[in-house]
């Protein structure tokens, strides 16, 4: 079903294998340069980075994907994925007064369990930058039961506040939030603020596989991750995976 939501274009979906997917077959023969936005109320294929599935029940959640053309500085993933972290952190705030924290680069947590992810996939163009972007968002709102490698690891947002979320007024603030005329700088400072990283002890795991311990030292401009090895080399995080360490 069309429909509009913040003055966009919007699609709704009472069950899609995946509103990235769905936006990014969209791009293929449709797209011009006005944001679309893609909603469903459940995923049978929602995934997150690395191609893990997301957890997407029908009731479970507000899934969804903005398909837009990026301009300025944020013509890359990370930056539309600090973007998008932040946006959601705002509209929590605004929406329901839960104030979150961010785990680089794409996970929102409260009290270290996750609560929300975010995906931004696209397509590269000859310069590097994206014809394309797709940045798909997905939020535990309401209380349920997770499968037992789930469970003791993400929250909801009804778990956290004791009562349940209304869905659209989220979904506005989160839209309003994402394409507000916030400056990179003022985003990325944010993030920063908001990191459940920074200055702890993380272990590292690289898209190879290898495995190594580090201190979270900052976030550069760029959105990557500097750490601190335990032979004092320091090294910039692009694309790794990170887990703090327990005291």
């Amino acid at each position: 079903m069309q429909t509009k939501v913040y003055r966009m274009k919007t699609f709704r979906y009472e069950i899609t294998d995946s509103t990235n997917t769905r936006a990014r077959e969209y791009a293929k023969e449709h797209f011009a340069d006005e944001p679309v936005l893609f909603v469903a109320d459940a995923q049978s294929a929602g995934r997150g980075r690395r191609g893990r599935s997301f957890d997407s029940q029908k009731g479970g959640g507000l899934y969804l994907s903005f398909l837009f053309k990026p301009t300025g500085q944020e013509c890359d993933a990370a930056r539309i994925t600090v973007r998008a972290a932040v946006a959601l952190a705002r509209a929590l705030e605004r929406v329901v007064g839960l104030s979150v924290c961010i785990k680089w680069v794409n996970d929102i947590t409260v009290g270290g369990k996750k609560l929300a992810g975010i995906l931004t996939e696209g397509e590269i163009c000859e310069n590097g930058g994206f014809k394309y972007a797709v940045c798909g968002i997905g939020v535990n709102l309401y209380s349920r039961e997770f499968s037992p490698e789930l469970a003791d690891i993400v929250t909801t947002v009804e778990d956290c506040i004791g009562i349940k979320t209304d869905k659209d007024a989220l979904l506005e603030a989160l839209t309003e939030e994402f394409f507000s005329e916030s400056a990179f700088s003022e985003i990325i400072g944010e993030y920063r603020k908001r990191s459940s990283v920074i200055g702890r002890r993380v272990e590292v795991r690289r898209i190879s596989g290898e495995v190594f311990s580090a201190k979270a030292i900052a976030i550069t401009d760029s959105a990557a991750l500097l750490v601190e090895t335990e032979d004092g080399r320091r090294e910039e995080l692009i694309s790794a995976e990170v887990s703090v360490r327990a005291k």
